[in-house]
Parts: C-alpha cells; sequence; structure tokens
C-alpha cells in the first residue's frame, strides 16, 4: 500500500508541475482571462498573477491563433500533436486557427546516440553489434515520437531503426490526464464552449496520439499495404522485420530515393514529374477508394521517388478507414455531383455525416441544399482542367460544418489527405489538378 501511494504521490506531483508549466506558458503569451476562467491562476505563483490580465508586446504584435501556435510550440510534442490534429478538423476550430496550426512543425533536436543505443539493447535484447554489421550514430530524421538511424543488418539488408523518444509515453499520458482533467474546468466556467465539444477534441486526441507511439500497430499497417499493393510495380512499402519489432523499436527496409518535393533531385533521376505525379494520386485513390484504408499523413518527408519511378512511403503511424457503406457513399456524391441532384448529394452527406440534436432537418435540408446549389453551380460552365476539387473539396467540408454536420473523422482525415496531394501535384506540375 505504500508503494501505491507513494506513485500515486509522484504521479500527482508530476501532474501538478506539468500544469504549472502549462499555465504559466499560456500566461506569458497573453491568456491571462483564460488561466482565470477556468480556475488555474492558482498554479501561478502569487508575483505573477498580476500579470494575469497583463497585455504585452507579444499580446499587441501577435493575433491570438499566432499566439497559440506559439504556445503549443514551447509546451513540445504532445501539444504540437494536439494543435497538428486540431488543423485537420474544421469543425472543431475556425479557419483561422486552423490556417495557424498547419504551421507547427515536428521538428526537434535529437536525443543522444548512447540513449537509441540503449534502448535498441534493451529492448531487443542484444549488445547493438550482434544485431546490426553497421549502425550510423547520427539520425537521419527526428521528431517528437521518434527518430530514425541507418543501419545494416547482419544479413546485409539495408535498413532504417525507429526508435522511441524516451520517457515520450510518460509525457503523453500526463498531458491527456491534464487535459482531461481542465475540461470540466473549461465547460464549468466558459459554458458556451460545450458548443465545440472539448471533451471530443482530448479524445481526438489522444485516440490519435496512443496509435502513433504504437510501433507495433505501425507494423500492421505497413504490413498491410505492402500486401494491398502486392504485384504493383509503380508503388514500393518497406519491409518490416518482425523480428527486430517491439513497442519502442521497429526495423524497416530503407528505401533509396529523394524526397518527392525535392524537384531537382528528382529531375536528376530523370524521372518525369508529371508521371510521378499521376503515379502517387493513382496510389492514393486505389488506397481510398478500393482498400478503404489510406497512408493519412502524406507530407512530403513521407513520400519518395526512387530511382526507377517508383513511389516509395515510409511512416505508417497515422492511417484512415473508411468503410464500404463510406466508400459508396462518396461514389455515389460524385455521381449526383456530376448529374446536378442536389437532393441526393444532400441526402448523402446525412448519411456520411452525424446530425447533432439541435439541427432542424427540415430547415437543413433547405438551407444546405441552397448553399450546396451556389458553391457548385459555376462548376457546370467550365471544363474539368479548370476546375480545382480539392478547394471545392475544403468548401464543401467548410459548408457541412456551417450547417452542424459532424463528419467522421476518417472522413476528414481523407480530405486533409488529398489537399495534401493537391499541393505536391502542383510543385511537380503546375497543370496537376487531383
Amino acid at each position: 500500500m505504500a508503494i501505491i501511494r507513494l506513485l500515486r504521490f509522484w504521479n500527482t506531483y508530476k501532474n501538478i508541475k506539468r500544469i504549472r508549466q502549462i499555465a504559466n506558458v499560456f500566461l506569458r503569451h497573453g491568456f491571462g482571462q483564460f488561466i482565470e476562467q477556468i480556475n488555474l491562476q492558482r498554479f501561478i505563483p502569487l508575483r505573477k498573477r498580476f500579470r494575469l490580465f497583463e497585455s504585452g508586446n507579444e499580446v499587441e504584435r501577435h493575433t491570438m491563433p499566432q499566439r497559440l501556435r506559439i504556445a503549443f510550440s514551447e509546451l513540445g510534442p504532445s501539444f504540437i500533436k494536439f494543435a497538428q490534429i486540431l488543423s485537420s478538423r474544421p469543425d472543431l476550430i475556425t479557419a483561422e486557427y486552423a490556417d495557424e496550426f498547419k504551421k507547427l512543425q515536428d521538428k526537434v533536436p535529437p536525443f543522444p546516440s548512447e540513449s537509441a543505443r540503449r534502448i535498441i539493447e534493451a529492448e531487443l535484447g542484444k549488445p547493438l553489434d550482434e544485431l546490426f554489421d553497421d549502425f550510423e550514430e547520427v539520425p537521419v530524421a527526428a521528431a517528437s515520437i521518434a527518430q530514425v538511424h541507418n543501419a545494416v543488418l547482419k544479413t546485409g539488408e539495408k535498413v532504417v531503426v525507429k526508435i522511441q523518444r524516451p520517457g515520450i509515453r510518460e509525457v503523453i499520458e500526463t498531458d491527456i490526464a491534464i487535459l482531461n482533467a481542465i475540461v470540466p474546468h473549461i465547460l464549468n466556467f466558459i459554458p458556451e464552449s460545450r458548443y465545440f465539444n472539448p471533451q471530443g477534441i482530448v479524445n481526438e486526441f489522444s485516440r490519435s496520439v496512443k496509435k502513433e507511439i504504437d510501433f507495433v500497430a505501425e507494423a500492421r499497417n505497413a504490413t498491410r499495404f505492402r500486401k494491398n499493393f502486392e504485384g504493383d510495380d509503380t508503388v514500393c512499402i518497406p519491409v518490416v522485420y518482425s523480428e527486430f519489432l517491439t513497442g519502442k523499436v521497429i526495423v524497416m527496409e530503407r528505401l533509396e530515393g529523394v524526397r518527392i518535393d525535392d524537384i531537382e533531385g528528382i529531375d536528376s533521376l530523370g524521372v518525369d514529374r508529371k508521371e510521378v505525379a499521376k503515379r502517387g494520386v493513382n496510389a492514393y485513390f486505389k488506397m481510398i477508394f478500393e482498400d478503404g484504408f489510406f497512408h493519412a499523413d502524406p507530407h512530403p518527408g513521407n513520400i519518395f521517388v526512387m530511382k526507377d519511378g517508383r513511389i516509395g512511403l515510409i511512416d505508417f503511424g497515422i492511417v484512415g478507414w473508411l468503410t464500404p457503406e463510406m466508400m459508396e457513399n462518396i461514389a455515389n456524391a460524385f455521381l449526383a455531383l456530376l448529374n446536378r441532384n442536389f437532393d441526393r448529394l444532400v441526402d448523402l452527406y446525412i448519411d456520411l455525416g452525424i446530425v447533432t440534436d439541435d439541427v432542424n432537418m427540415e430547415t437543413f435540408r433547405s438551407e444546405f441544399k441552397t448553399d450546396l446549389i451556389y458553391l457548385l453551380e459555376p462548376l457546370y460552365d467550365v471544363t474539368i482542367s479548370e476546375i480545382s476539387f480539392p478547394e471545392y473539396l475544403e468548401a464543401l467540408t467548410h459548408l457541412v460544418v456551417k450547417h452542424g454536420l459532424k463528419l467522421p473523422s476518417d472522413l476528414l482525415l481523407m480530405d486533409k489527405t488529398i489537399l495534401i496531394l493537391d499541393n505536391i501535384g502542383r510543385q511537380l506540375d503546375p497543370k496537376f489538378n487531383a
């Protein structure tokens, strides 16, 4: 019992220490009134409380979304991930905040190679030199969750070793516990916040980030993608070496290529950029519309162009799932759009989303249909090549949010994925249109 009490005390101490840090960061960036509204001022030293309502230079210099982005950046990995998840949820935050949060980069200094070595040896149960013929001490990539080292197996295969950042699970669990503890205060002291569903936001963050730190799940995702693209000579999914897999270490085949946004590098390979864009889109459309299982983190660092022109994908921690019903509804929505069947389109959006209790269905149908016609009618006066489908997709999403319809998170992930792909495609080929 004494040990249990000690552990509880330690966890409480860690939480209070972190809450104090969070409160001070928000105070420094001009959110003193919010801190008082949710009753966190008691965690701020008395000598600092007089600043609760001060307007410093930074408050005058930056907008509220900018200040919130800076605060999240200072608070580290959990809050950076939190903001990144929010940036793809137009049903939860406004476009102004989403655009600002998209600027957050998940880049942090690498942790020491000695720590990486210790983690690998502890997880795999052998000295490093018995596991690898060569292991590069300097990581090739470092992020908030993990860092990656190049290595060569004893059997000669070139691989990458992804190692989870020391203590990151504890940091994330602490921050999730704190966010869950803060939510009731937000609801009690800011009643109007319930319209933004703060508990739903925290739950969404918790689900997403826990998946990302589960390396065994990531390995399963990679294996599933590899099976789905079996026999496809335009896409390369790396092999996972299951004998080197644990909750904190994953070893995968090393892909030799250049980042998909490295235009000069692609040109030096002698690969047709238009063909690269086409292959990338075909791969993702297969994932979304055939498999219902897609890579949902397609930033340029996760997509490579191989020497032979194949598209290589890495980092399978964030994925999206679409049920057969959702895929059918999406396909039918495209048909309804082509046929100008706006009544059908309204019905399909209702089927895809969740109508909240406070929405009057008759009013919703009428007003949503009117807005759809206003938004989509201009499409029928131009050629296909002149239409930016991702822009219309984004506009449709905001239209749905405006009318109180909440779309499933995986559908919003799909929207975000298509928008990112369109941006990458336009870098490769200015005439590209997803």
